[in-house]
C-alpha cells in the first residue's frame, strides 16, 4: 500500500497471462459478483520507479522486469487464513474451486491454491491474487496446485471436523500446509 492506494508491480513475463485474465468475460462476471478483486492498470504510475521505491521485497526480480502497475480497491478490514474459523476456510476453498473451474474453458488456470489468495469483505470471500492465473491448455486435465489445495484446505478442514482441532495451528502457519503423514498419525 502506498499513499492509501493498493498497488502491485507486475513483471514483464506475467503481462500476457494477466492481460488474458483481465479481459476475460468470466473475470468481469466474478468482479461484478464481488468474488474477485477489481483490478485496474494504473497508467499514470511508472512501474520501474515504483518497483525501486518499494524495494525488491524478495521478489527475485530486478527493476528491468517491472512492466506495469495494478491498482486494487482497499479491503477495509482484511483477515488472514490463520485467523479464520473452519467455516471461512471452507468458503475460501469453495471460491477457489469455483473460480478455478470457471476459467478452464478460456485457457486460463490457477497456478496456486493458497488460502492467502483470499480476503473477506464481511462474511464474503474475495479472490485477490490476480497474478495466480496463467494461460494454459484447456484440454490439460491436470490441476497443478491440487496437492497444495489438499494440504492448505482439505486436510485442515478434515482434521478440524474429525478432531475439533483449530485448522490454523498446524496447517496454516507454515508455507506448505498440513502434510498427509501428520494426519495419518492422528
Amino acid at each position: 500500500m502506498l499513499d492509501g492506494r493498493v498497488l502491485r508491480v507486475v513483471s514483464k513475463p506475467a503481462v500476457e497471462s494477466l492481460s488474458a485474465f483481465l479481459h476475460s468475460p468470466i473475470a468481469r462476471h466474478f468482479v461484478d459478483r464481488g468474488d474477485l478483486i477489481d483490478s485496474k492498470i494504473a497508467k499514470e504510475i511508472d512501474a520501474t520507479s515504483l518497483f525501486r521505491q518499494l524495494g525488491e521485497n524478495g521478489s527475485g526480480c530486478d527493476d528491468s522486469e517491472a512492466a506495469l502497475v495494478l491498482e486494487h480497491p482497499l479491503t477495509e478490514f482484511p483477515s488472514y487464513p490463520h485467523e479464520w474459523p473452519a467455516e471461512m476456510l471452507h468458503a475460501a476453498a469453495q471460491l477457489t474451486l469455483e473460480i478455478g473451474e470457471a476459467f478452464l474453458g478460456e485457457g486460463i488456470g490457477l497456478k496456486d491454491a493458497d488460502p492467502r489468495n483470499i480476503l473477506f469483505r464481511g462474511p464474503h470471500p474475495v479472490f485477490v491474487d490476480v497474478l495466480s492465473f496463467e494461460k494454459r491448455d484447456p484440454g490439460d486435465p491436470v490441476w497443478l496446485p491440487y496437492a497444495q489445495f489438499v494440504r492448505r484446505f482439505l486436510l485442515p478442514l478434515a482434521v478440524n471436523r474429525r478432531f475439533g482441532v483449530l485448522h490454523s495451528l498446524p496447517a496454516l502457519t507454515g508455507d506448505d500446509g498440513l502434510r498427509p503423514q501428520t494426519c495419518i498419525r492422528c
